[in-house]
């Protein structure tokens, strides 16, 4: 079932909704990550709602580091399986997972640094910074 025209959009405008410039739309298409679209009478790409929202986990995915590659298995009509998809998806909530434990390890690391220099400024503006010195010991957990 087709949508009304009223829900589809041309390529610029799908770009500026979405953030993304119309040269990175047209290489999501031209490699497979997004389905081609539509066109109208006079050449124009018509983008469905689907392809607006497959477009945002896209750009979500890229900003969160996954790898075309990576999401192109996620998107994949062929990977529509159940099982094969549980694999892949249970692989990136785990690197997920490792990411979200090491920001919360650095996130701890800028508290405790941010702290000392709280204390250090309360007694002394012209101080050296411990809060530096915490930084530069905080050792990085061993992935």
């Amino acid at each position: 079932m087709r949508e009304p025209a009223a829900r589809l959009r041309r390529i610029g405008s799908l770009a500026t909704a979405t953030g993304v410039t119309v040269d990175t739309l047209r290489y999501y298409e031209r490699e497979g990550l997004l389905p081609h679209a539509d066109r109208t009478a006079g050449g124009f790409r018509l983008y469905t709602q689907e392809m607006t929202e497959r477009l945002l986990f896209i750009k979500q995915a890229r900003q969160l580091g996954l790898s075309l590659r990576e999401i192109r298995e996620l998107v994949e009509p062929d990977n529509c399986r159940c099982s094969k998809m549980r694999t892949v998806i249970a692989g990136r909530l785990a690197d997920v997972d490792e990411r979200l434990h090491e920001l919360e390890l650095f996130r701890n690391a800028l508290q405790t640094a941010l702290d000392r220099c709280d204390q250090t400024s309360a007694r002394s503006k012209n101080a050296d910074c411990p809060g530096v010195r915490h930084l530069g010991a905080v050792k990085p957990s061993s992935s």
